[in-house]
């Protein structure tokens, strides 16, 4: 019979926690690291967990299936499911190339005085 008891994230993170040290005791120290780094979301009893690339991800592969019986034992739920991602990165923004003019609008945005000191430099954009 599987065991249905209600949990929350604070145990889910204790027994994710039980494990990752159990990884490191064995000696794991890349995959008890990669568990560490985890960000775990709780949506009823579907377990995210979110990294920030795809090496740390590729570390607790081996490792997931008892993982994820480890969680549900120690919850006492055997309904607990886990889905692992990578977290989305944001997109790199494009090059602008700036002209002179734009690029001294910026530092003048940035800075006003420097606009006082091109006036009183008596500078000009040739």
């Amino acid at each position: 019979m599987v065991e249905r008891e209600a949990f929350d994230l604070a145990s889910v993170e204790r027994a994710w926690k039980e494990f990752a040290e159990g990884l490191k005791e064995e000696g794991k120290q890349g995959p008890a690291a990669a568990l560490a780094s985890a960000k775990l979301e709780l949506a009823g009893t579907v377990l995210s967990a979110e990294w920030l690339n795809e090496v740390q991800l590729s570390q607790i592969a081996d490792f997931r299936a008892a993982l994820c019986a480890h969680l549900r034992v120690r919850v006492r739920n055997g309904a607990l499911e886990l889905e692992v991602r990578v977290r989305p990165q944001d997109a790199p923004e494009r090059a602008v190339f700036l002209t002179d003019r734009d690029r001294y609008e910026a530092f003048v945005a940035a800075n006003p005085a420097v606009d006082e000191l091109r006036r009183r430099l008596d500078l000009d954009f040739a």
